[in-house]
Protein backbone atom coordinates (compact mmCIF):
# COMPACT_ATOMS: atom_id res chain seq x y z
CA UNK A 1 0.00 0.00 0.00
CA UNK A 2 1.35 3.34 -1.06
CA UNK A 3 1.68 6.03 1.71
CA UNK A 4 -0.99 8.49 1.48
CA UNK A 5 -2.40 11.63 4.50
CA UNK A 6 0.08 13.52 5.41
CA UNK A 7 2.77 14.42 2.44
CA UNK A 8 6.81 14.15 2.69
CA UNK A 9 7.70 16.61 5.55
CA UNK A 10 11.01 17.67 7.40
CA UNK A 11 10.69 17.28 10.82
CA UNK A 12 12.20 19.63 13.83
CA UNK A 13 15.22 20.89 11.51
CA UNK A 14 16.26 17.25 10.80
CA UNK A 15 16.59 16.40 7.30
CA UNK A 16 14.85 12.84 6.97
CA UNK A 17 11.56 13.51 4.90
CA UNK A 18 8.81 10.80 6.08
CA UNK A 19 5.35 10.20 5.07
CA UNK A 20 2.69 9.69 7.92
CA UNK A 21 -0.36 7.84 7.53
CA UNK A 22 -3.27 5.45 9.04
CA UNK A 23 -1.77 1.73 9.31
CA UNK A 24 -4.30 -0.88 8.35
CA UNK A 25 -4.52 -4.81 7.59
CA UNK A 26 -2.69 -4.43 4.12
CA UNK A 27 0.42 -3.02 6.70
CA UNK A 28 0.60 -6.23 8.92
CA UNK A 29 3.62 -7.76 7.19
CA UNK A 30 5.71 -4.50 7.39
CA UNK A 31 4.60 -3.58 11.16
CA UNK A 32 5.47 -6.95 12.45
CA UNK A 33 9.04 -7.38 10.92
CA UNK A 34 9.60 -3.51 12.07
CA UNK A 35 7.81 -4.71 15.78
CA UNK A 36 9.13 -8.17 16.64
CA UNK A 37 12.88 -6.65 15.61
CA UNK A 38 12.11 -3.82 18.33
CA UNK A 39 11.06 -6.50 20.38
CA UNK A 40 14.53 -8.48 19.96
CA UNK A 41 16.44 -5.63 21.02
CA UNK A 42 14.47 -3.48 23.93
CA UNK A 43 15.47 -4.43 27.29
CA UNK A 44 11.73 -4.76 28.60
CA UNK A 45 10.76 -7.49 26.43
CA UNK A 46 14.20 -9.44 26.43
CA UNK A 47 12.92 -9.68 30.39
CA UNK A 48 9.56 -10.26 29.63
CA UNK A 49 10.37 -13.27 27.30
CA UNK A 50 13.80 -14.92 29.05
CA UNK A 51 15.22 -17.44 26.96
CA UNK A 52 11.80 -18.44 25.22
CA UNK A 53 12.80 -14.97 23.29
CA UNK A 54 13.18 -16.16 19.66
CA UNK A 55 12.92 -14.84 16.28
CA UNK A 56 9.67 -16.83 16.23
CA UNK A 57 8.13 -16.05 19.74
CA UNK A 58 8.94 -11.94 18.53
CA UNK A 59 6.71 -12.52 15.63
CA UNK A 60 4.24 -14.15 17.71
CA UNK A 61 3.76 -11.40 19.86
CA UNK A 62 3.85 -8.49 17.37
CA UNK A 63 1.47 -10.17 15.26
CA UNK A 64 -1.20 -10.12 18.39
CA UNK A 65 -0.31 -6.27 18.80
CA UNK A 66 -1.16 -6.29 15.07
CA UNK A 67 -4.90 -6.61 16.17
CA UNK A 68 -5.54 -2.73 16.36
CA UNK A 69 -4.46 -2.41 12.53
CA UNK A 70 -7.67 -3.78 12.07
CA UNK A 71 -9.96 -0.39 13.27
CA UNK A 72 -6.89 1.81 12.11
CA UNK A 73 -5.72 2.23 15.55
CA UNK A 74 -2.14 3.02 14.62
CA UNK A 75 0.64 5.15 12.23
CA UNK A 76 3.45 4.60 10.37
CA UNK A 77 5.98 6.88 9.12
CA UNK A 78 7.64 5.44 5.55
CA UNK A 79 10.51 6.69 3.95
CA UNK A 80 11.29 8.23 0.25
CA UNK A 81 10.93 4.44 -0.67
CA UNK A 82 8.02 3.64 0.88
CA UNK A 83 9.79 1.46 3.72
CA UNK A 84 8.11 1.56 7.44
CA UNK A 85 10.79 3.64 9.69
CA UNK A 86 8.29 4.12 12.12
CA UNK A 87 5.08 2.90 13.86
CA UNK A 88 2.32 3.77 16.77
CA UNK A 89 -0.17 1.49 17.98
CA UNK A 90 -2.49 2.98 20.09
CA UNK A 91 -5.54 2.10 22.19
CA UNK A 92 -8.20 4.82 21.99
CA UNK A 93 -11.03 4.79 24.36
CA UNK A 94 -14.27 2.46 22.73
CA UNK A 95 -12.30 0.37 20.40
CA UNK A 96 -10.85 -2.82 21.23
CA UNK A 97 -8.64 -5.03 18.92
CA UNK A 98 -9.66 -7.05 16.99
CA UNK A 99 -9.75 -10.62 18.85
CA UNK A 100 -6.71 -12.91 18.19
CA UNK A 101 -7.70 -15.63 15.22
CA UNK A 102 -7.84 -19.29 16.02
CA UNK A 103 -3.70 -20.39 15.04
CA UNK A 104 -2.20 -16.77 17.22
CA UNK A 105 -5.09 -18.79 20.37
CA UNK A 106 -3.44 -21.97 19.70
CA UNK A 107 0.04 -21.14 19.51
CA UNK A 108 0.04 -19.15 22.58
CA UNK A 109 -1.45 -21.92 24.41
CA UNK A 110 1.19 -23.68 23.42
CA UNK A 111 4.21 -20.90 24.02
CA UNK A 112 2.71 -20.70 27.83
CA UNK A 113 2.80 -23.86 28.44
CA UNK A 114 6.27 -24.69 27.27
CA UNK A 115 7.62 -21.36 28.96
CA UNK A 116 5.17 -20.31 32.27
CA UNK A 117 8.46 -18.41 33.46
CA UNK A 118 7.05 -16.11 30.63
CA UNK A 119 3.47 -16.38 31.79
CA UNK A 120 4.54 -15.27 35.50
CA UNK A 121 6.21 -12.29 34.17
CA UNK A 122 3.19 -11.29 31.59
CA UNK A 123 1.13 -11.55 34.77
CA UNK A 124 3.22 -9.44 36.55
CA UNK A 125 3.95 -6.92 34.36
CA UNK A 126 0.41 -6.37 33.60
CA UNK A 127 -0.65 -5.72 36.95
CA UNK A 128 1.99 -3.66 38.26
CA UNK A 129 0.94 -1.40 35.34
CA UNK A 130 -2.79 -1.47 35.75
CA UNK A 131 -1.75 0.11 39.12
CA UNK A 132 0.40 3.04 37.43
CA UNK A 133 -1.08 6.19 36.88
CA UNK A 134 -3.22 6.60 33.87
CA UNK A 135 -6.31 8.17 32.18
CA UNK A 136 -9.13 5.74 30.71
CA UNK A 137 -10.82 8.75 28.93
CA UNK A 138 -7.38 9.72 26.62
CA UNK A 139 -5.87 8.07 23.78
CA UNK A 140 -2.64 5.78 25.12
CA UNK A 141 0.53 5.35 23.03
CA UNK A 142 0.41 1.44 23.46
CA UNK A 143 3.94 0.75 21.60
CA UNK A 144 6.22 3.35 19.93
CA UNK A 145 8.88 2.35 17.75
CA UNK A 146 11.11 4.18 15.51
CA UNK A 147 14.04 1.83 12.97
CA UNK A 148 17.15 1.94 14.58
CA UNK A 149 18.83 4.11 11.19
CA UNK A 150 16.30 6.63 11.66
CA UNK A 151 16.43 7.35 15.53
CA UNK A 152 17.01 11.10 16.02
CA UNK A 153 15.97 12.36 13.15
CA UNK A 154 12.24 13.37 13.70
CA UNK A 155 10.42 10.33 12.87
CA UNK A 156 8.73 10.28 16.58
CA UNK A 157 7.38 13.84 16.16
CA UNK A 158 6.15 12.89 12.78
CA UNK A 159 4.23 10.14 14.23
CA UNK A 160 3.45 11.88 17.27
CA UNK A 161 1.70 14.62 14.64
CA UNK A 162 -0.49 12.28 13.17
CA UNK A 163 -1.31 10.76 17.27
CA UNK A 164 -1.77 15.12 17.79
CA UNK A 165 -4.54 15.32 14.74
CA UNK A 166 -6.46 12.18 15.89
CA UNK A 167 -6.92 13.19 19.45
CA UNK A 168 -7.63 16.56 18.52
CA UNK A 169 -10.46 15.48 16.24
CA UNK A 170 -11.98 13.53 19.20
CA UNK A 171 -11.48 15.91 22.01
CA UNK A 172 -9.50 13.75 24.04
CA UNK A 173 -5.77 13.95 25.43
CA UNK A 174 -2.51 10.78 25.12
CA UNK A 175 -1.17 9.25 27.30
CA UNK A 176 3.08 8.51 26.46
CA UNK A 177 5.12 6.43 28.10
CA UNK A 178 8.97 5.74 28.30
CA UNK A 179 11.82 3.95 29.55
CA UNK A 180 14.72 6.25 27.35
CA UNK A 181 15.65 8.87 30.19
CA UNK A 182 16.91 10.92 27.01
CA UNK A 183 13.57 10.67 25.45
CA UNK A 184 12.01 11.64 29.22
CA UNK A 185 13.79 14.77 29.46
CA UNK A 186 12.58 15.62 25.46
CA UNK A 187 9.30 14.95 26.05
CA UNK A 188 9.71 17.39 29.24
CA UNK A 189 11.73 19.93 28.31
CA UNK A 190 11.21 20.12 24.83
CA UNK A 191 8.25 18.89 23.95
CA UNK A 192 6.47 20.28 27.41
CA UNK A 193 4.39 17.24 28.30
CA UNK A 194 2.86 17.23 31.27
CA UNK A 195 5.05 14.84 33.55
CA UNK A 196 2.74 12.25 35.30
CA UNK A 197 5.43 10.90 37.64
CA UNK A 198 7.66 7.82 37.03
CA UNK A 199 7.83 4.69 38.32
CA UNK A 200 9.50 0.86 38.77
CA UNK A 201 9.31 -1.08 36.32
CA UNK A 202 9.10 -4.92 37.20
CA UNK A 203 11.93 -5.79 34.58
CA UNK A 204 14.32 -2.90 36.88
CA UNK A 205 13.65 -0.34 34.26
CA UNK A 206 12.41 3.25 35.24
CA UNK A 207 9.41 4.45 33.36
CA UNK A 208 7.82 7.70 33.06
CA UNK A 209 4.80 8.57 32.07
CA UNK A 210 3.48 12.13 30.22
CA UNK A 211 -0.15 13.45 29.64
CA UNK A 212 -0.85 15.50 26.45
CA UNK A 213 -3.47 17.41 27.39
CA UNK A 214 -6.20 18.16 25.39
CA UNK A 215 -6.69 21.71 25.74
CA UNK A 216 -2.40 21.94 25.09
CA UNK A 217 -2.16 19.71 21.85
CA UNK A 218 -2.48 22.89 19.20
CA UNK A 219 0.27 24.19 20.74
CA UNK A 220 2.59 21.16 21.13
CA UNK A 221 1.86 20.50 17.62
CA UNK A 222 2.99 24.21 16.78
CA UNK A 223 6.48 23.41 18.69
CA UNK A 224 7.08 20.07 16.60
CA UNK A 225 6.56 21.63 13.36
CA UNK A 226 8.83 24.71 14.17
Amino acid sequence: MKPTGRGPMVIGGHDREVSCRMLGPGDREQVVDLVSAAYLELPVYRWLFGDALSYESARWLADIRCGVLESGDAFGAFDASGVLVGVVLLRVPGRSPAPASEEQVAYTKAFVTAHPDFAQRYAAMRDADAAVWSNPEAIDVSLAIVSPNTRNTGVLSALVLEVGDLAEARGESVVLRTNDPALADMYRRKWSLADRGAHAHVAGLTVWTFEVVAADIPAIKAGLRA
